[in-house]
């Protein structure tokens, strides 16, 4: 009988007093191993090496401190083998003797083989955001979510292989007084069966999908104003979804090329926000690009209106046969463009036009 070697490497590292700097570094290998990191105050640094199977990595960074420039919490866990897990929860969140915003912090996870999860989380109601988290995995059925809170922030996922799932939410649970901004998240999967879903809450955030492979599902959701979200995805059965809900501005782009491709997008607007030095002008502007040679079918509908309202814009082109569509937009100076080519098309559009 094969002997089993279970290691258990536990390093807590707690820091109070200003500036001062913890590192751990962690290496395993064999299966079932368990490392946990815990570290508060400033400039913290975590590294995690795992390789075989059924390993488990949990961080959990706390920065108390905040000078520009100085100090930064990083954690970084690279894995590979089966069935592993890697877990950071990250905060600015200062108290007691040290109240108000702490540093920046970074989140760096690298999985190699199946059916393994990463999931980071970083800030809490008292952050000041300007996070960075990323996450790459390579091999099937593997599972990425990622959470950040405030303004800022970048969040990056990259999955090669097929069956996966990536899942990233910005701004989704801010308090009361609290709210985000500049949010940029991003997804991109290689393969075939793959499953992104993104979601971000407050004003002038950027959501990005590229999927290239087959049978794929894409969706995005922005609550919030001037947000902007593009979906991109070769090959053939995959489906798209966009809404976005938001008080002013707001784009939405949706490109499949191939076979059997749905797109849908929903977007509601209120009113502009306009400033000195320049307005975010986009009330709702949606285009969606199919390409290829069967069944593609394509839905928009938009709503405003907006502040001194114009815009609405829609367009649909599709090529290929027994493609579908149908544009509605409601308040505004509408505009709709479908071309299709090819045979048993249908296309319905409905608008509805305000002048102030």
């Amino acid at each position: 009988m094969k002997k089993l070697v279970i290691l258990f490497a536990m390093v807590f590292v707690v820091s109070t007093a200003m500036a001062q700097s913890n590192t751990s570094t962690i290496t395993q290998s064999d299966a079932t191993q368990t490392a946990t990191v815990g570290q508060q105050g400033g400039d913290n640094e975590s590294v995690v090496t795992q390789s075989s199977s059924l390993n488990t990595a949990t961080v959990t960074q706390v920065n108390y401190q905040y000078e520009q420039g100085v100090d930064l919490v990083k954690s970084t866990v690279l894995q590979s083998g089966v069935e592993n897990t890697a877990t950071v929860q990250q905060t600015h969140s200062r108290g007691g003797s040290y109240p108000g915003n702490g540093g920046l912090i970074e989140a760096y996870a690298d999985q190699s083989g199946d059916y393994n999860t990463s999931v980071q989380i970083q800030g809490a109601n008292n952050q000041m955001g300007d996070d960075y988290a990323e996450v790459l995995q390579s091999g099937d059925y593997n599972n990425a979510y990622q959470i950040q809170y405030r303004q800022g922030n970048d969040a990056y996922i990259e999955q090669a292989g097929d069956r996966n799932t990536a899942r990233q939410a910005q701004d989704t649970e801010l308090p009361d007084e609290a709210e985000g901004s500049s949010n940029y998240a991003n997804i991109y999967q290689g393969g075939d069966d793959n499953t992104a879903e993104q979601e971000q809450q407050g004003w002038s955030n950027e959501a990005w999908i590229s999927q290239t492979g087959s049978g794929n599902t894409a969706t995005q959701l922005q609550l919030s104003w001037q947000g902007e979200a593009l979906i991109t995805q070769s090959g053939s059965g995959n489906t798209a979804s966009q809404e976005q809900y938001s008080g002013g501005a707001s784009l939405a782009t949706i490109e499949q090329f191939s076979d059997n491709n749905t797109a849908s997008q929903t977007q509601t607007s209120d009113a502009r926000h306009d400033g000195e030095g320049g307005s975010h002008y986009n009330l709702n502007v949606a285009e969606i690009y199919q390409m290829g040679d069967e069944l593609n079918e394509a839905i928009q509908i938009q709503t405003s209106p907006g502040g001194a309202v114009d815009m609405n814009y829609a367009t649909v082109t599709q090529n290929g046969y027994d493609n579908y569509a149908i544009q509605t937009q409601d308040g505004g100076f509408n505009t709709s463009t479908i071309s299709q080519t090819g045979s048993g098309h249908t296309a319905t559009v409905t608008q509805s036009q305000l002048i102030p």
